[in-house]
């Protein structure tokens, strides 16, 4: 059992944030929240704050409060519903609260004397949450087992400070990052627990409520890592960058509207603009490379597969079978605005005798194919449908039934098997449990015990991996010079799966998961913007490129 208590500035008004963190935590048995510290000092009056704006560059910070008001209006996300909001209510109050009045510093501090810091260590605690207060010091950061931990809304390498995600909206930062940390005297420069990094989004306000609300993950992960006595801390490096504050002069507020004008208006205009020529905007081939070593692939030793404007292909996989050469690979269509799943023979370089092999009415792509005990597996991609099916083959390669649905009511995407030396079979799949749909972001593992039945176990520390540069499954996972390779996606604000990274695994079983990044593929070309699929074939290899304009 791990004893807990929350540092909280309030329970009457608890952010989504807090809603989620508590409910997780009644459903865990081996979590017991022992107390919860309310800050009991009388907060500043909205009259007393309204003086200070008046006093302190008004116009700039009135023109920011409307900017964010608006941002506000559009920004829709599931929120945690009522019923489970009161089912967390009903079990607060079962729990001690005593409110403490440290003192409040110069420079946003809150400092706990040695007297509040001893009340507080007689609770015997393994651990303190911080979700309120200003900048904590004094004798408090170790009264508990495992000190105070916190959350820095960036990467604290390379921006420290606030509000989380504007700086790296106006900074145009590819990825936004979050840092899990053990308080110290530091600021934002504690212990780091560990990092995740998301995808920046196009607005100050989508940006901050996204890397908030996904980065309760990080605190679950860790919180199991804990509990099986695996948590692990590093120095922070050495930081003598600019510290950022809210931001309050009129030039750099000036400067972020120009950024949401550029992100929201330029690029729809940019878009209408070819869409009328007929151009289309981010299309995806495939390409058959002249050597199955990912670190020589280049565009020169590379052809392409010859499409129209009418569909795209991606995500292709490569079978042999009765000697002959299978490609299968999505097959977008443009009118319809879906993709369906199709199989062709690969004869000279060439896609030949293409023929659908599962249509739906939704979006179908990824069509990852296993082989075992004389059965064709397939998992496609279908997150549309929310939910992750197994087809099993009636007629290789052309026909195919449904033999089970492994996860209901889940967004997934990306499903990927890989059979270790053990004979293992493992499930890397990519899902989204939270109010963004967002499957770039997390991988999950799952130990198949069965496949014929799909009989899943999940992997302790689920997901193993936060970090939308390298999370999201890129193609079948294969062995190169004896070191077993994960291929993934690196997304980022530019463009969806904008390079292929190569992830060595280090170590994998159910409770335990490492992968070292030996390659990242990225094509150097100003009409090329990504690539996000790579397979093995024969001697060659098979990905797939998008283009910025086809």
């Amino acid at each position: 059992m791990i004893k807990i208590g929350i540092l909280s500035s309030s329970l009457e008004n608890l952010s989504n944030f807090e809603y989620r963190f508590y409910f997780w935590c009644l459903q865990q048995e081996w979590i017991k929240i022992e107390i919860i510290f309310i800050d009991g000092r009388i907060k500043t009056s909205k009259k007393n704050y309204l003086n200070k704006i008046i006093d302190y560059n008004f116009f700039s910070k009135l023109l920011f409060i409307t900017i964010n008001k608006i941002d506000d209006y559009f920004l829709k996300y599931k929120k945690i519903d009522n019923k489970k909001k009161d089912t967390v209510q009903k079990w607060l109050e079962n729990i001690d609260k005593i409110k403490i009045f440290p003192i409040n510093k110069k420079g946003n501090i809150d400092y706990f004397n040695d007297e509040l810091s001893q009340k507080i260590k007689n609770y015997n605690l393994d651990l303190i949450l911080r979700f309120g207060f200003n900048i904590i010091n004094g004798k408090i950061l170790n009264v508990s087992k495992h000190g105070i931990w916190s959350f820095h809304h960036a990467d604290n390498d390379i921006n420290r400070g606030g509000p989380a995600g504007f700086w790296e909206v106006l900074f145009d930062h590819k990825t936004t990052g979050v840092t899990l940390q053990r308080l110290n005297e530091n600021l934002d420069g504690g212990y780091i627990i560990d990092k995740a990094h998301y995808v920046t989004q196009h607005t100050f306000k989508q940006n901050n409520i996204f890397v908030i609300e996904k980065s309760l993950l990080i605190l679950f992960k860790n919180l199991k890592r804990l509990k099986n006595k695996k948590i692990l801390y590093t120095e922070s490096k050495e930081y003598k960058k600019k510290i950022y504050k809210y931001p309050t002069s009129l030039k750099i507020i000036l400067k972020y509207l120009w950024v949401l004008i550029k992100n929201i208006i330029i690029k729809k205009i940019h878009y209408k603009f070819f869409y009328l020529l007929n151009y289309k905007i981010h299309h995806w081939t495939i390409f058959i490379t002249n050597t199955n070593d990912f670190k020589k692939i280049t565009l020169n030793n590379s052809q392409m597969i010859k499409t129209t404007k009418n569909y795209f292909y991606a995500d292709p996989f490569y079978i042999k079978h009765n000697n002959i050469d299978y490609v299968f690979y999505e097959k977008f269509d443009y009118k319809k605005n879906i993709g369906h799943l199709s199989c062709s023979i690969i004869e000279n370089n060439k896609f030949i005798n293409e023929k659908t092999i599962l249509k739906k009415d939704y979006h179908l792509s990824y069509p990852f194919i296993f082989y075992k005990d004389d059965n064709f597996y397939l998992l496609p991609e279908m997150s549309q449908s929310k939910k992750q099916q197994v087809f099993i083959s009636k007629n290789f390669p052309y026909e195919w039934k449904l033999h089970k649905t492994i996860f209901n009511n889940v967004y997934c995407a990306d499903p990927t098997i890989f059979e270790d030396d053990k004979k293992n079979l493992w499930l890397f799949i990519n899902q989204s449990f939270d109010a963004f749909n967002d499957l770039n972001s997390e991988l999950y593992i799952y130990r198949i015990n069965n496949l014929y039945e799909f009989e899943l176990e999940s992997h302790s520390l689920n997901p193993v991996i936060i970090d939308s540069r390298k999370a999201r499954n890129a193609g079948s996972i294969f062995k190169y010079n004896d070191n077993i390779i994960r291929p993934s996606q690196n997304t980022n604000s530019i463009s969806y799966g904008n390079s292929l990274k190569f992830n060595k695994i280090v170590s994998l079983t159910i409770d335990d998961f490492k992968d070292e990044e030996i390659y990242n593929l990225e094509f150097k070309n100003r009409n090329i913007i990504g690539t996000h699929h790579f397979n093995m074939y024969k001697d060659k290899s098979l990905i797939d490129v998008c283009h910025r304009i086809f």
